[in-house]
């Protein structure tokens, strides 16, 4: 406390002394003891409210224990219960729980994670895939500056995700393990994955490689067989030993017929093995009868061309000539859409067959561009005749309604090139993306659609794409999201297909365990994103005639359909618009594959490694009190002390205004009872 407070303490008491001798003994005709009772009690109350006045500070010191973080996370995946653990498991959660020891030492978390990692409410043992990485990253996102202990129970074979192995030797903590499932190892065949393309095209041959393991240590032969409903299509001789413990087997199937067509691969062998659930894998490919072939047009080389074709070519649907701009335009009619990347007067002639065959095109018009022949030779925009440059980076339109498309992070991307000046779209146009120049959002188009009765075109007023793919690869660690955004501009685009207020996106076939995602967009009268409108979606099994129904829920600019686990087999569905008599249908089929029965035993060798390279331990179930144990001698996992030293304003103690108050009430009552009132 400061000096100053002190002395404006000490002639406070003086002051309100002074006061109370003057009032009650200065010329005063009550008893002795009764002015001294009333000289105390004004004393007490003058000087309460004077130190409340000068509010002095004062240092509060108290002291808080905090424990560090015992995090478990508990594998609630099918594949526990297949390997009959899950009362094991049930055991030693509450082993954890009830531990006097542990409860004094740590504060306890409880989590369950399949594919997604949550907090722990019961145990179903029903999730149908596994990500052991993706739980040790939350837990270092979750606890980022708390002391912890990061404690998986798991059997370890990882479904999803990256490898929890380099997962755990980048983390900042020992991993602790609790291995659910026999750690034994026994002789089994097994079919570790199945490469091949999501498409093939009719009356061609499509590749599909397979890779198979063994484990164990016998030398033994076996037959990998492929079949299509009651026929073999493939048949091959495989050996497997000490010395060969995995193969990978190529061939080519044909593609016969149009559809979805469901195969079986099976590894069949004498050897008597413990799990043969494993030996057999089911796989899926749709045969199409078209390939959408695109031609892109240049005068110029730039970098845009190669990303353009590697992003569209992504798409095994899609095949890409580049041709320069002196190409022969009877040959324009040979492809379903026409790419003009950067049209100058050399693309003269190729207009005039353009509007010649009414063909949809896919225009990208930058800066440098000769912008009066452009806008005299074709309908569709008007490009400034500036003759100048700009740098614009992208802001994504939510309302745009022409086709269905995410915001793949537009604003964090590098700017593209494009002319200075303003941009006008003629006719039946919706514009995607709009210029943000100097970090101003303007209401100048960078992407635009346009559509009429008989033609679509789409542009992007800029270039500089390929910084664009480089940067969302940067972000993602993968092209997909990119890929799939130039995939739906050439879908768009190649297609005749007419405006509709409701569309649905969907995959023909899904994996059984994997997610199926239906996703629909709802549009007003005025095409228009509603996301207050009311969807239901209707999903019958054409087998059994078993019926799904659900509403869809609102994600960002799409409803979104929430479907559970359903089993193998073909569906038909029906998204339809509450009040309206608006609905669209289609199809899927789920292949039949249960990863998570996949594997006998718990995979004993990574666990062990995933945490020894991380400096902590691997048990097994049925070994708590030895884990136990090593936690609580463990010095670095010890409850800290915590000194929290406040300054505190005399102002907060309320104990004052009770004196000030409980004094002069006291003294009034002594007035009143005496009859000096």
């Amino acid at each position: 406390m400061a000096t100053l407070t002190i002395l404006y303490i000490i002639l406070a008491g003086i002051i309100a002394l002074g006061v109370s001798l003057f009032q009650y003994f200065y010329k005063s005709h009550q008893s002795k003891v009764l002015g001294i009772t009333f000289t105390v009690l004004r004393f007490l109350s003058i000087f309460a409210l004077l130190l409340l006045l000068i509010n002095p500070k004062f240092k509060n010191i108290s002291y808080e224990t905090i424990k560090p973080v015992l995090a478990v996370a508990v594998d609630n995946s099918v594949s526990i219960d297949h390997l009959g653990s899950s009362e094991k498991v049930r055991s030693a959660i509450k082993e954890l729980r009830e531990n006097n020891s542990i409860k004094e030492r740590f504060d306890l978390d409880f989590y369950s994670f399949g594919r997604e990692m949550k907090a722990l409410d019961s145990l179903s043992f029903s999730e149908n895939q596994t990500n052991i990485g993706n739980t040790l990253n939350l837990f270092g996102s979750i606890y980022k500056s708390k002391n912890y202990v990061p404690l998986l129970i798991t059997d370890g074979n990882a479904t999803v995700g990256e490898d929890y192995r380099y997962t755990a030797q980048n983390f900042k903590k020992p991993v602790y393990f609790l291995a659910a499932g026999d750690t034994l190892v026994y002789d089994d065949l097994k079919i570790d994955r199945i490469n091949l393309n999501r498409y093939a095209y009719l009356d061609n041959k499509f590749p599909v490689e397979i890779l198979s393991s063994y484990s164990g240590n016998n030398e033994i032969s076996t037959q990998l067989e492929i079949t299509s409903g009651n026929g073999i299509v493939h048949r091959e001789n495989l050996t497997f030993g000490p010395n060969a413990k995995s193969k990978i087997t190529n061939f080519f199937l044909p593609a016969n017929t149009v559809g979805v067509r469901q195969y079986e691969a099976r590894l069949i062998s004498n050897n008597n093995e413990k799990n043969t659930a494993n030996n057999q894998k089911n796989f899926a490919v749709e045969v199409i009868d078209q390939k959408t072939n695109v031609l892109i047009i240049y005068s110029n080389l730039h970098p845009d061309l190669g990303t353009l074709k590697k992003a569209i070519e992504s798409n095994r649907l899609r095949s890409v000539t580049l041709e320069e701009s002196s190409i022969d335009p009877n040959r324009l009619n040979d492809y379903e859409l026409v790419v003009l990347f950067q049209p100058d007067r050399s693309f003269d002639r190729i207009y005039q067959e353009i509007k010649r065959l009414n063909k949809n095109t896919l225009t990208i018009a930058g800066a440098n561009l000769d912008n009066s022949f452009l806008n005299r030779s074709q309908d569709s925009f008007r490009n400034p005749i500036s003759g100048q440059s700009d740098e614009a980076q992208a802001i994504f339109n939510p309302n745009f309604s022409a086709f269905f498309l995410e915001d793949i992070g537009f604003e964090g991307f590098p700017p593209l090139e494009t002319a200075f000046g303003n941009i006008a779209i003629n006719g039946d146009s919706d514009i995607a993306l709009y210029q943000k120049i100097n970090g101003i959002p303007t209401d100048i188009p960078l992407m635009a659609v346009t559509e009429n009765q008989t033609r679509r075109e789409v542009i992007i007023f800029g270039i500089g794409l390929w910084k664009w793919r480089a940067q969302s690869y940067l972000e993602n660690k993968s092209f997909l999201n990119f890929d799939n955004f130039i995939d739906k501009l050439i879908q768009f685009a190649a297609s005749s297909e007419k405006k509709t207020r409701l569309r649905v996106d969907y995959d023909t076939f899904y994996y059984g365990g994997e997610g199926i995602e239906i996703d629909a967009q709802y549009f007003n009268k005025n095409y228009v994103f509603d996301p207050g409108q009311t969807l239901n979606i209707r999903i019958v099994n054409t087998e059994s005639n078993a019926t799904y129904e659900a509403p869809l829920i609102v994600s960002n600019t799409s409803y979104e359909a929430p479907i559970g686990n359903l089993a193998p087999g073909n569906y038909n569905f029906t998204i339809n618009v509450k009040g309206e008599q608006l609905s669209r249908s289609g199809n899927f089929t789920i292949v039949p594959y249960d990863i998570e029965k996949q594997n006998l035993n718990a995979d004993w060798a990574k666990i062990k490694l995933s945490s020894q390279e991380s400096n902590g331990t691997a048990l097994v179930l049925g070994q708590e009190d030895i884990l136990i144990n090593n936690l609580l001698n463990d010095s670095q996992y010890r409850p800290v002390q915590k000194t929290i030293e406040k300054i505190v304003p005399l102002v907060d103690f309320k104990i004052l205004l009770f004196i000030i108050v409980a004094c002069l009430a006291a003294e009034w009552f002594i007035r009143k009872y005496n009859g000096l009132i």
